[in-house]
């Protein structure tokens, strides 16, 4: 059995567990209060699936029920004017950051109707991708319910690095399930991403629940390479949150830093870690790594019974992910008296059998 050791919190402080609880082991238990319309992207728990190569700029392109042609594209002091114009809720852009307006002319060809909405759309370029942030687009907005055989044209306002070039737009639905949809256009001449197709191979580190990678050592499957960067328990977790987050904060300080189980409810306070994640997959346009890939594992490797998270602080793990894009971020659990090993089990996909363990204690 594995030994509970000491867990580094980012105050530089030990927090190990107490002695009396060695033989018991801890548990996932998701309370999040006030979480709203945290639907995650279409595909985002879906096998791995390649799409279409990105559309040519100004050419018409397929996804799925849709014809889809970008028709404009505004960038710098042109789309900061336009979109400052359309609304004074749009705030300017982040240093190092611009606006980039695209106008499209979309189709339905299917047989029924079918709803397009700005949080559709993302920004994908080399190294990164952007979803659509909540910007108020110029008028006529392409948002709305499109009959069988009618067009809509519009425009989606959104955010990318100012110094980005090879700008492509994303179109990964929120209504229209699976990945069968997905599309990515050129929105400017020769735009494409770089591909990152074998820039990692799957190794069988970590393959064995019994034998779990350590700490900052790296897990690689098909598609995704991961390892643990640091372990924060306890108290020290919730500091990490900003008072103004009360999507967990409102769970309150004892409940964050009970590692002892002081009222013998089971729960034995959090646990934050944080993951260093690569995309190493061949999809032209990155893919969406949810939060839900990350569960505790039980001492026969399946994903603890009703083990969930909390929501995390940022960075958040979870999202959009270029080809060959590394980034750090947090996912965190609740913990309990009775989970019976010190591993992490990490699953990119629900049908992926290519699963992982890494300890974190």
């Amino acid at each position: 059995m594995i030994s509970i050791g000491t867990a580094t919190s980012s105050a530089g402080s030990g927090h190990g567990v107490a002695p009396r609880r060695r033989q018991q082991r801890l548990a996932v238990l998701l309370t999040i209060l006030l979480l709203v319309g945290a639907a995650l992207p279409a595909g985002a728990v879906a096998a791995r699936q390649a799409i279409p190569a990105v559309v040519p700029y100004g050419q018409v392109g397929t996804a799925g029920p849709w014809q889809m042609q970008v028709t404009g594209v505004q960038t710098g002091d042109e789309a900061r004017a336009a979109v400052t114009a359309a609304s004074p809720a749009n705030v300017p852009p982040t240093e190092g950051d611009q606006f980039v307006v695209v106008k499209l002319s979309v189709t339905n060809t299917g047989d029924r109707p079918h709803r397009l909405d700005a949080a559709d759309f993302g920004l994908v370029g080399v190294g990164w991708t952007r979803r659509a942030g909540g910007l108020v687009a110029p008028d006529p907005a392409l948002t709305g319910v499109v009959e069988p055989g009618a067009t809509l044209t519009g425009y989606v306002a959104l955010t990318g690095p100012a110094d980005a070039s090879a700008l492509v737009l994303l179109y990964d639905s929120i209504t229209l399930s699976g990945t069968w949809a997905d599309a990515a256009f050129a929105l400017s001449d020769g735009a494409t991403i770089a591909g990152a197709a074998g820039t990692g191979a799957a190794t069988e580190a970590g393959s064995d629940v019994g034998a779990p990678v350590a700490i900052h050592d790296p897990v690689a499957t098909a598609d995704w390479q991961v390892s643990v960067a640091e372990v924060v328990v306890g108290d020290p977790v919730y500091d990490l949150y900003p008072d103004s987050d009360y999507r967990t904060t409102a769970l309150g300080r004892s409940q964050a830093g009970d590692l002892g189980d002081a009222d013998g409810d089971g729960a034995a306070g959090w646990v934050a870690v944080r993951v260093s994640v690569t995309y190493t997959g061949d999809r032209a346009t990155g893919a969406y790594l949810s939060a839900e890939a990350f569960t505790l594992a039980q001492s026969d490797g399946a994903p603890l019974p009703n083990g969930l998270f909390l929501t995390a602080p940022d960075p958040e793990a979870e999202g959009w992910y270029a080809p060959g894009q590394a980034r750090e971020g947090w996912v965190v659990f609740e913990i309990q008296v009775d989970w019976d090993t010190d591993a992490m089990r990490f699953e990119a996909h629900r049908r992926d059998a290519d699963v992982r363990y890494l300890l974190i204690y």
